[in-house]
């Protein structure tokens, strides 16, 4: 690599890694499923069949967070043993806190440090694996690996678990779990479905975190990482109904995190949307000082007759992209390492090409696409030639578009369709970073370069469906079309086209 270029791998990420833990990690996931599975892996989020919960009189939702207790974060060397000791521990957590009446139906998992290593992260999955996979199997249907330089101390790893359960609401409310501070969400909407499915996700706001903890601004963090799982459980066709929060950090200030717990209630006022957890533990031993980290959960409702999975996607098929807000929540170890470090801007600076200061426009919240896709899929006819949904977070578009296309698919992505905003070129300028560099991660590899989200739509509906979108308020347009292509990395699959 030339002398002064900047890549996502230089600025301490490697996403090859992290693509190789998920590769790692499939036969163990796999092992935990039962007959309520129904999504096939890879995808944005993981859907459970309930339609056995119809008949209960009150069915609810209940969920509980498991975090590593804090002693166990001494254990610098990450052995097998000790790792099948910690998991175990998150999961008897995460149980405890459920009532005993409560039958599990899903298990999702965070592990995060400052530098992934993929032996390390097997031998967390396999723990929570060996504990999940004994009868009745309660499986493991998503998670999120994260590599963040700089939050956690070094040969430090965060480890949550999310647990998800349904319990008759009479039951749930016997003395026997009156002590426990779970809440619960009620689901008697189920009967209304042919066959209902919950779809879950989970997902961390980043590295991001840290510059809205410099500037003091976080509030935004809370609509980063609910508008980042509201979008995960879309691509799926699923609507939020619940969330479980977690923030972790070295020191609480409480004048920092009362603004992004201030969104979170708010969001409570919506129909139909609850929090059943909000977890803040404070670890000396694992966050370098000043940092936190922001992980959530969250479960949406479906039926199974319309999730999505991309199976009926064919050749010819068209692409809309719709406009990003900006960086949303990936790339910014990249973005922070180009602009602050190596072109020595300042948060507070204003920028001419932004007509804002550079710190408000990193921090502008992450793009909700549900209000305008939504509709879509509710809509019996034009929901039939939607059949794909595409969250364009890390990777850019050659890897989640790859997610969601069948085998001998891939796409042909027309760059000049859109323009990136302004952003993107002064990182890219500041970090002198490659347009594309397959290896070390370019713009094109890191970012989403100001298409947030992208949806296959049957060509005969395309004109009908942009309509639809752009009345809503999107920004969207046609990037590009499928085709056909047999390669097997992401980077040949979908081609990004001048």
């Amino acid at each position: 690599m030339s002398e002064g270029i900047l890549t996502y791998r230089s600025a301490g990420v490697d996403v090859d890694i992290n693509n190789e833990t998920n590769d790692r990690i499939k036969a163990y996931i796999k092992r935990t499923h039962n007959p309520r599975v129904i999504t096939k892996t890879g995808l944005f989020s993981g859907g459970i069949g309930i339609g056995e919960f119809k008949e209960l009189k009150n069915p609810v939702l209940i969920g509980a967070l498991g975090i590593q207790k804090r002693h166990r974060y001494l254990i610098q060397d990450y052995n097998e043993e000790s790792c099948r000791l910690i998991t175990g521990e998150i999961i008897d957590t995460c149980r405890e806190n459920l009532p005993a009446t409560a039958e599990n139906i899903a298990f999702l998992d965070y592990i995060a440090s400052s530098e992934l290593n993929p032996a390390k992260v097997e031998y967390f999955i396999r723990g929570f694996a060996d504990h999940l996979s004994r009868e009745p199997k309660t499986p493991i249907i998503g998670g999120e690996t994260a590599e963040m330089p700089g939050i956690f101390k070094k040969g430090a790893w965060e480890v949550i678990g999310a647990l998800y359960g349904i319990a008759e609401k009479r039951l749930f409310n016997q003395p026997e779990t009156a002590g426990l501070s779970t809440e619960f969400i009620d689901i008697a909407g189920i009967r209304a479905y042919s066959r209902p499915a919950l779809v879950f996700s989970m997902d961390g706001v980043g590295t991001k975190t840290k510059l809205g903890i410099m500037m003091k601004k976080t509030d935004g963090l809370a609509l980063d990482i609910i508008h980042h799982s509201l979008n995960d459980i879309l691509c799926q066709g699923a609507k939020g109904i619940a969330m479980m929060f977690y923030i972790g950090c070295n020191t609480l200030d409480r004048e920092l995190i009362n603004p992004f717990v201030k969104v979170v209630k708010a969001c409570q006022k919506d129909d139909g949307f609850r929090t059943l957890s909000l977890s803040i533990a404070e670890n000396r031993d694992l966050y370098t000082p000043g940092e936190y980290d922001i992980c959530a959960s969250i479960a949406g409702l479906v039926d199974s007759e319309r999730i999505i999975q991309g199976s009926g996607i064919m050749a010819g098929d068209q692409i809309i992209g719709l406009a990003s807000s900006g960086l949303h929540t990936n790339g910014y170890s990249l973005a922070r390492k180009a602009l602050l470090e190596k072109a020595g801007l300042k948060l507070e600076q204003h920028m001419h090409e932004l007509d804002a200061a550079l710190g408000e426009v990193l921090l502008i919240p992450h793009k909700n696409y549900v209000p305008a896709v939504m509709p879509l899929l509710q809509d019996e006819e034009i929901s039939k030639a939607v059949k794909g949904i595409a969250h364009i977070t890390g990777g850019g578009l050659q890897d989640n578009l790859a997610r969601i296309l069948p085998y001998g698919l891939g796409a042909d992505i027309q760059k000049s369709s859109w323009q990136p905003q302004s952003i993107f070129a002064i990182i890219r300028k500041s970090g002198n970073i490659p347009y594309h560099d397959p290896v070390h991660k370019g713009m094109y590899e890191t970012f989403n370069m100001g298409i947030g989200m992208a949806v296959i739509v049957d060509k005969e509906k395309t004109d009908q469906v942009s309509s639809l979108l752009h009345s809503s308020g999107e920004e969207a347009r046609i990037i590009g079309r499928v085709v056909l292509n047999a390669a097997e990395s992401a980077q040949e699959r979908i081609r990004l086209l001048s």
